[in-house]
């Protein structure tokens, strides 16, 4: 199945050769039950490498308040801004839910830029 976006933040680089740190704050994560659940974060044209939560329970949905951090080294051009997109999807086809956030409390998401030694 094909990513969601749940959330966006633009964000502007000051350095062209620096690395991300992005840290998602979600106020909670549902995967349904047998599914697999991929999350990533999207800049327009490249993603990060994926996360994956799989909810192997007989008996329902796996219920978590993650935090979950990203560490990017994709050059980004210093002063030009760029949105950085929470992404999840089914990522076995299995049909069931992931819910990542909520729509009724806020959940937020870090982005640090470090230099890489």
């Amino acid at each position: 199945s094909s990513y969601i976006t749940w959330f966006s933040k633009a964000w502007t680089p000051v350095s062209s050769t620096s690395h991300k740190i992005i840290t998602v704050h979600a106020i909670r994560l549902v995967v349904g039950q047998g599914l697999e659940a991929n999350f990533r974060i999207y800049d327009g044209s490249q993603p990060t490498d994926r996360y994956r939560i799989f909810n192997d329970s007989v008996s329902g949905n796996l219920w978590l308040n993650p935090v979950i951090s990203f560490y990017w080294t994709r050059s980004h051009t210093a002063g030009t801004q760029y949105t950085f997109s929470c992404q999840c999807r089914d990522g076995n086809g299995d049909g069931d839910s992931v819910t990542w956030g909520d729509n009724g409390t806020t959940s937020t998401m870090t982005i640090m830029e470090v230099e890489p030694s």
